[in-house]
């Protein structure tokens, strides 16, 4: 995608009805245009694709592959090459196959056949393994695969994750995107709004008593339906909201009606129809210098308050230099309780070699004057017999 100028965009967004997905995901999160994280290889080995369709890997390529025990002991290795002609109907794939064909040749038992029953793919597009009765535990490893799909230099290991290897590597060198690191602004949070309310729609009501009159009209309210609007002044207490005299409906914020103070006057509201009230999203009070307050809710160790966005991200570091330190004394304190114990263990339980030697030196004389005194008993003894 390229946006026509600096100062246009691309905005991609899912039908919440009927949303086009891909194995499970939706078209950004499957191309990955909003991704805050990269690495080098897929996280995820969910393809889309359908065992029926073309594997497009190019002539020539070379997969081979393991089947290992639960030992991980190898039992059997195959190796299959990608030709234009087959001749070997058990070791060639036809470059104008399908991954079925691929599978086929895998099951097949001059191969894996022995210990694989089914090979085919999910609903998902992912790569689908059953073994038979009594190899359940055993599975493929790719030993090498020069293989290249389509001329993207992805293999067929790779595309499909073949071994621990490919899963692994899932979680390597994950980083944070490069321009969102150098300047975290450049993140995509804002959402899509289509209503045709581009700018806040100006408030032509009274403190709790709010009136918008909207271009196109608008003639009914469903679930779901959200506006903008400048508030023209403060809420004292409980708040309505009148869309093109479709009739006051109560304003709610978390579920409970409004008690005062919520709404800034100037303040831009952001207020979604939940079927019965709308729930107030958002709200700032624009200030003369261009920032803006912006109610925070309470999260982690962070009550909820109203202030600047600079001074909340200000609030949220000190915080996290405090829990920093916290965690650094009690980290030194866990330590010097380790060490405590540990000296107390080895007080009872280990050997003081001063103490083990003077014992020695005590027992040995015991054992010398224990000898002596039997010498003298038998020389005793002795003379007895003699007379």
């Amino acid at each position: 995608f390229a946006a026509p100028s600096g100062a246009s965009g691309i905005t991609a967004l899912q039908d919440a009805t009927s949303p086009a997905l891909r194995a499970g995901r939706g078209f950004s999160h499957f191309f990955g245009l909003n991704d805050v994280m990269e690495a080098n290889t897929e996280a995820h080995f969910d393809t889309g694709l359908l065992a029926t369709a073309g594997h497009g890997m190019a002539t020539g390529g070379t997969v081979t592959l393991e089947l290992r025990n639960a030992q991980n002991d190898v039992v059997k290795t195959a190796t299959f090459t990608i030709v234009a002609t087959v001749s070997d109907a058990t070791k060639e794939i036809d470059d104008a196959g399908s991954f079925d064909d691929i599978f086929t040749l895998l099951e097949n038992t001059a191969n894996f056949g022995k210990q694989i029953s089914n090979v085919t793919m999910d609903s998902n597009g992912a790569l689908s393994v059953s073994m038979i009765s009594g190899f359940e535990k055993y599975k493929l490893v790719t030993v090498s695969d020069s293989t290249n799909r389509g001329g993207t230099g992805v293999a067929f290991s790779g595309l499909l994750g073949v071994g621990d290897r490919y899963r692994a590597e899932a979680a390597k060198d994950v980083t944070v995107r490069s321009d969102i690191k150098s300047d975290p602004f450049d993140m995509a949070l804002a959402r899509l709004d289509i209503t045709g309310n581009k700018t806040p729609a100006a408030d032509s009501g009274a403190a709790n008593a709010y009136v918008l009159d909207l271009s196109p009209n608008v003639t009914s309210l469903s679930a779901g339906d959200t506006f903008t609007f400048r508030a023209a002044n403060a809420n004292t207490g409980a708040s309505t909201l009148v869309i093109d005299a479709l009739g006051a409906v109560a304003i709610q914020l978390d579920g409970a009606a409004l008690t005062g103070a919520e709404i800034g006057g100037s303040a831009i509201v952001t207020v979604q129809y939940d079927g019965t009230q709308f729930q107030l999203i958002s709200r700032t009070a624009a200030l003369s210098n261009g920032d803006a307050d912006i109610a925070f809710k309470a999260a982690g160790n962070l009550a909820a308050f109203t202030t600047q966005i600079s001074a909340f991200a200000a609030t949220v570091l000190s915080d996290f230099g405090n829990q920093a330190a916290i965690n650094d004394l009690l980290r030194n304190d866990r330590q010097a309780l380790t060490q405590e114990v540990q000296a107390r263990l080895s007080s009872l339980s280990g050997v003081n070699m001063d103490e083990e030697l003077a014992n020695m030196v005590i027992f040995q004389n015991h054992y010398n004057a224990s000898a002596r005194l039997i010498t003298a008993a038998r020389e005793m003894f002795d003379v007895l017999i003699n007379i």
